[in-house]
């Protein structure tokens, strides 16, 4: 089902065709979760009952998989696959049972345009996993229905969209339990939102536009920029990278590209690239490092190298409708970026959660070698504070794990000696780093393997 083929990429705004990725990198199949689904209204023949999907890695490490299913938010085990439970939400007014969720801390905050028993902005313990999930509190101000949210990861806050999606609410999550609200950002038309370091990143649906937001100080927010995008289809979710410098967009009309944008200029926003996969509608990006990672419907989830912003390149791909590549509302509605342990969970319409893994067996900083045998991994990540480290020997050897900037100076070294086979967890307390990007780097019995960790303050 993983498909190799064409792989294309922008040069200015003409499309470049490539043989082959510029790395060998994989999005392999490692199972699949198949939750019960309803035929849509009228067309007995499309399936719904999956929507949105997001990863929660707990404090030892443990990795789990949520998605929207047909009768709320089913949280999987990973890689077992094991369903440790579902929290029941309302099914009423929506043939789609759009479902969208995230995570902060130890808890998980989810919203449905669907309403009826249980609507409203839901609150998810993750504390008691394995064992247990539970709902502990639902939330209504403003948001009977959503179709969208996010959380700042830095300040812990939410951002929900309104119940007419003329506006988004900002909720402070200090006390998970016991939600705030805060204010309501009005805006024309909303449809998603993005939050990272008091700066909020807004798709504006039919505008046709996007904006972006300070809202440093949350009580009187102010707009950086908004961008009229010509020709423009739904604009559907806008997503920044890591370095703040740039955001890509989708719109979710058939024929519109997935678009990339210079932002480092709030004055001048301008359009440096264009891709798009072969069905010709894209649904959302999400981006982590250096990669892209979208859900396309009828051609699945998809993996585009942006180390070149301007020239995106298909590097992997996993197709969860291998029948065909027609433009539609088909296949995979949701992915996610890769876990600590390079887990990607796709969501599709029919209500299959597939579990894939992105390798990249060279990495990408220099000197680094294959890592297809060690395990090394990072959490929270991203994180405010205190991370721990996880990584896996597998015989007794010499062992180096170290921290390292972008520009390849040392800035941490957390082991470096003979250690024994089997799991070893260690502490990294980041409070005197600021906030950007690191590299976490294990070097073992010979190999190489790394890890990226992103600290927000």
């Amino acid at each position: 089902m993983l498909k190799t083929g064409l792989l294309c990429c922008v040069l200015g705004f003409g499309i470049l065709f490539a043989s082959s990725p510029p790395n060998a990198q994989s999005l392999n199949y490692v199972g699949e979760v198949n939750f019960p689904n309803t035929p849509f209204i009228g067309n007995p023949n499309f399936l719904v009952g999956g929507s949105d999907v997001w990863g929660y890695t707990a404090p030892n490490g443990d990795e789990y998989a949520l998605m929207g299913v047909l009768d709320g938010i089913a949280v999987v085990a990973i890689p077992s696959q094991q369903v440790i439970g579902t929290i029941p939400g309302p099914t009423n007014s929506d043939p789609y049972y759009h479902r969208d969720m995230v995570v902060h801390g130890e808890y998980a905050y989810a919203v449905t345009e669907c309403t009826g028993a249980g609507e409203g902005l839901q609150v998810i313990d993750l504390s008691n996993l394995p064992d247990s999930v539970s709902l502990v509190d639902t939330f209504m101000d403003s948001v009977v229905s959503s179709h969208n949210m996010d959380v700042d990861q830095g300040t812990g806050f939410l951002y929900v969209l309104n119940s007419n999606a003329s506006g988004v609410a900002i909720i402070d999550a200090s006390d998970p339990e016991h939600l705030k609200g805060v204010n309501l950002l009005n805006l024309p038309n909303v449809h998603d939102v993005h939050a990272r370091n008091d700066t909020l990143y807004v798709a504006e649906g039919w505008e046709p536009t996007f904006s972006i937001w300070d809202v440093s100080n949350k009580l009187n927010p102010q707009m950086l920029a908004r961008v009229t995008i010509p020709n423009a289809g739904y604009v559907h979710n806008i997503w920044p990278t890591d370095d703040g410098r740039h955001v890509m967009t989708t719109e979710e009309t058939e024929d519109k590209t997935v678009k990339v944008w210079d932002i480092s200029d709030m004055s001048d926003v301008t359009l440096v690239g264009e891709w798009l996969g072969p069905n010709d509608l894209a649904h959302n990006v999400h981006i982590q490092g250096d990669y892209a990672y979208l859900s396309h419907y009828a051609a699945g989830v998809i993996v585009l190298d942006i180390s070149d912003i301007e020239q995106p390149v298909e590097v992997a791909r996993y197709d969860t409708l291998p029948e065909h590549d027609n433009p539609g509302f088909r296949g995979n509605w949701g992915a996610t970026v890769p876990s600590p342990n390079g887990y990607v969970y796709g969501g599709d319409f029919d209500g299959t959660l597939s579990v894939l893994q992105f390798q990249t067996p060279v990495a990408n900083e220099p000197g680094a070698t294959s890592n297809e045998n060690m395990l090394v991994s990072v959490y929270p990540n991203p994180s405010t504070g205190e991370v721990r480290v996880r990584y896996e020997l597998g015989e007794a050897m010499h062992s180096r794990l170290a921290v390292y900037d972008l520009l390849g100076r040392e800035v941490a070294s957390l082991a470096d000696g003979e250690q024994q086979a089997g799991t070893h967890i260690l502490p990294f307390v980041t409070t005197d780093l600021p906030s950007g990007v690191y590299v976490i780097r294990l070097d073992a019995g010979g190999r190489t393997e790394t890890q990226r960790l992103s600290l927000v303050r």
